[in-house]
């Protein structure tokens, strides 16, 4: 959930739900902006950018495998980010060599 993302109650939880929302906002903020995966990790509580890197790789993934759980909250936070984004984040561009086609659902 939204506020899972948020919570800096656990920063380093092993807990399924901590853990799949801050890949996804590690995710979303690759896509985001241009910050460096060091810079992305240190936002994060401290992570190194292997973690960054890991989070990206597995959400992205899951997507492709059609994991229904990770792909709507994956959709469900990016459509809350875009519709947040006043110009702290650089908007998203769409050209980056990113494995997930966001253009598509830029529009809904």
């Amino acid at each position: 959930s939204m506020e899972n993302l948020l919570l800096r109650k656990e920063p380093g939880s092993r807990k399924r739900e901590y853990v799949e929302a801050r890949q996804i906002s590690m995710r979303l903020s690759k896509m985001f902006t241009v910050k460096s995966l060091n810079i992305i990790g240190r936002s994060h509580n401290g992570y190194d950018h292997a973690t960054v890197l890991h989070a990206i790789k597995t959400v992205d993934n899951l997507i492709d495998a059609k994991d229904i759980d990770m792909t709507d909250k994956f959709w469900k936070a990016f459509n809350l980010v875009k519709k947040w984004d006043d110009g702290f984040c650089e908007p998203f561009t769409g050209q980056t060599d990113d494995v997930v086609d966001a253009n598509k659902y830029l529009n809904e």
